[in-house]
Order: structure tokens, then sequence, then C-alpha cells
């Protein structure tokens, strides 16, 4: 049976357990590691709150935060002086003030609770998954062979029991693009598929009304005649707030359209407007590549991280950089959907602060006020004026790709 990937999704009863151990082995590996490790460190904390019961309701989080980068230590033969990064394990223990026979404890704890062995590439840092051995090595009848040197076909079948982490000869014939050929990235097409339809089918019920009204407010019309000449991606704003913003009765629409097509669709579309229904819009800043597809996003009004499955993410997005997006779950990973505005400059934080959306630079105040905040955004990123009243200079906006505005 295929193990399954690793996600940092957690149950909510487990979020503060996860909080907490995560700050403990984000601050160690950023000061003595390195961010892949963070990340690695951050999807093994979540598997073991998904556990029942999880291992993390009893004893100390410093010592779980050890076990957890000790286990990961060992996978990635962190002791070995010629890796990079490198560190003994005694050296480890005592830097996060727990005992080595205690460290070693918790670390076999957290290997067995995720099933981690030797050689997995799931807990493999992603830089040295093409140069390590282990990862491909697989037994086929009888014998331990190198799966890049196999026939395509069987490496297929190793990739979808889970044994190696991508097809080689895929990657060897498309190179970055083999990032979007897993079978996550299948799921996530067709995923897309759905999303695109039904967003576009509730859309074209309200571009007379909500669309015409937010196109209206953010300043793309000044009258409903200008509608008949625009593009789609031109109201690509106005169509975001008019779909998923909270009316008086509390509900968007998207809700309602769901609501009115229960149990006439399909379960994978059934899934994914399920998952629409409780999209989140915020700021995000990119963390790294995900191992598989994607990136990992740390979301700013909450802190907690998320795996993105977006192929213009996966091609183009450099850590550190800050999006507002508004995303979706359908799976173990999230989607975009909308429009994506890449925040640049500190005069954009100011204004937000201006507006109680944020404390400081790239910190929001808080997660429950998402419709304010993508109006703000989308009236930065629209209205180069709105800018001139702190910059004193003059802002950009403009479309890059699809419907990616830029501030």
């Amino acid at each position: 049976m295929p193990r399954p990937s690793p996600s940092t999704a957690v149950p909510k009863a487990m979020e503060t357990h996860y909080r907490v151990v995560t700050e403990l082995t984000d601050g160690f590996c950023r000061q003595h590691l390195d961010e892949e490790y963070a990340g690695l460190a951050r999807l093994a904390v979540a598997g073991l709150c998904r556990k029942r019961p999880s291992p993390l309701l009893s004893g100390k989080p410093n010592t779980w935060a050890c076990g957890v980068v000790y286990a990961l230590g060992q996978v990635n033969f962190l002791p070995d002086k010629d890796t990079s990064p490198h560190m003994g394990m005694q050296d480890l223990c005592a830097r996060f003030g727990v005992a080595p026979s205690t460290g070693g404890n918790k670390a076999k704890a957290v290997r067995d609770a995720l099933d981690i062995r030797h050689g997995d590439h799931r807990w493999i840092l992603p830089s040295r998954m093409n140069s390590s051995p282990t990862v491909w090595l697989i037994e086929v009848n009888g014998l331990v062979v190198d799966a890049r040197k196999l026939p395509r076909a069987v490496q297929v079948l190793a990739f979808e029991r889970g044994v190696i982490p991508y097809v080689p000869a895929d990657r060897d014939r498309s190179g970055a693009n083999s990032r979007m050929q897993t079978a996550e990235a299948m799921r996530y097409d067709r995923y897309r598929k759905i999303n695109t339809e039904h967003q576009t089918e509730i859309a074209k019920r309200l571009l007379a009304g909500p669309v015409a009204e937010h196109a209206d407010a953010l300043g793309l019309i000044e009258s409903l005649e200008d509608l008949a000449g625009m593009e789609p991606d031109d109201l690509a704003p106005a169509f975001d707030l008019a779909l998923y913003e909270a009316g008086e009765d509390g509900m968007s629409e998207v809700r309602r359209y769901v609501r009115d097509l229960r149990g006439m669709v399909s379960a994978t579309e059934d899934r994914v407007l399920a998952a629409m229904c409780e999209a989140r819009y915020s700021i995000f800043r990119v963390v790294e590549r995900h191992p598989t597809a994607g990136a990992w996003l740390s979301d700013l009004a909450t802190g907690e991280t998320v795996w993105v499955m977006d192929r213009g993410l996966d091609a183009s997005a450099e850590p550190g950089i800050e999006l507002a997006l508004r995303l979706f779950r359908p799976d173990d990973f999230w989607m975009t959907t909308g429009v994506c505005v890449v925040v640049e400059g500190d005069n954009v934080w100011q204004l937000l602060q201006r507006e109680g959306l944020a404390v400081r630079k790239g910190a929001l105040v808080a997660a429950g006020d998402r419709d304010r905040l993508a109006m703000a955004i989308y009236r930065l990123a629209i209205d180069p004026d709105t800018l001139n009243d702190i910059s004193g200079r003059e802002g950009t906006s403009q479309t890059v790709g699809g419907s990616e505005l830029v501030v």
C-alpha cells in the first residue's frame, strides 16, 4: 500500500500543540541548520498531531521538537561531516536542553509513529533527492536495483506505490515540468477544471449584479455599459469579491450556489465545491519549494504553513516574496483561486496599517477580516494613487501572466 504523503494539515484540537512545537523546530533549524530541515520538521510535527491519540499530548514540547529534528537528522546523515549542514546528535540534544538518551528515545518514537525508514524519500531533504542513492534503491524479483536504470513502466509502478518520489524517465525528458507530473498534480488538474467551470457558471449569474457593483467600487468601470467591452481577466478582482465575500446573511455566493447543487454533482465535484466554500484570503510569504510540487506558504494572519499546488507558483515563486491570495483546500494540498497580488514595498504595509489590517510589516491583525483585506489589496493594486498617499511616489499596477497584479 502507498504510504501517505506528508502534509501540514492538523486537527483543530491540535493547532496549539502544532504551533508550540514548530516554533521550536523553526527557530532551531533556521539558526543551526537550514530552511529545508525546518520545512520537513513542520511536516513531521503535523503528522504527529494527526495521530490518534497524538503522542504530543504527553511530554514536553522541547523534547518532541528535539526528537523530530533528531529523527530527520538520522535520515539525512546529519552527523556526517561530509554533509552540509552537519551536527552531532549530542550537540543537537544539548541545544534543545534535552539529555542525549531522551532525544534518542523521542527520535525513535517519531520514526515509529510516522513510519520513517532508512532512505525514505518523504523525509529526505529536497536538495538531496536526486543525489541520494538510497532513495532509488528498490527490490525487483528479490534483487535490489537502482530505479533510475529501470524501464519507465517499472518506474511508474514504483512511483504509484509510493516507493520513489517521481518517475525519473519523465524528469529526464521534461526537466522541471516533471514536478507537475506527479499523482498530486493529476488530481490538481482535475480540481482546477472543476473549480474553473463552477466559478464561471456562478460569475455568469452575478455579472449584472454583484460583479458590476464590485467593479464599480474598485474603479474598474464607470457605468454598466463598460462591462460589455471588458475581458474576464480585467474583471478578475470584482469576480473574486462577488463570489467569495460574505453577504448580509453571512453567506457568500459560492455557498449559496453549492447549497442549491446539493446532491446533483459527483463526489469529486462535491469535494472541490465544499473546499471552495471554505476558501481563505490572506497574505502569504513563500517559505520554499515543496519537494513534490508547488510551494510551502506561510499565512501571515495565522502563522500556519500550507502546501500550495499551482503551476505558476511552482515555476516562479521565490522564497521570501509575499503574495495576497485566496486559497482553498480540496486535498492534502491547497490551491489558488482568483487573483494573485504580489505585495512589494513598505508603503503597502503602511497603507494596511492605516486600514487597521496590519500591526507591522509582515504581520496581519487577524484572520477573521479577510473580506476587508481582499478589498483593500485589490484597491491598492488597481489604483496607484492610493500608494502615493503614503509613498509620495508613483506606484505600479500591471498584469503578470493570466490575472496577477503587482503592487
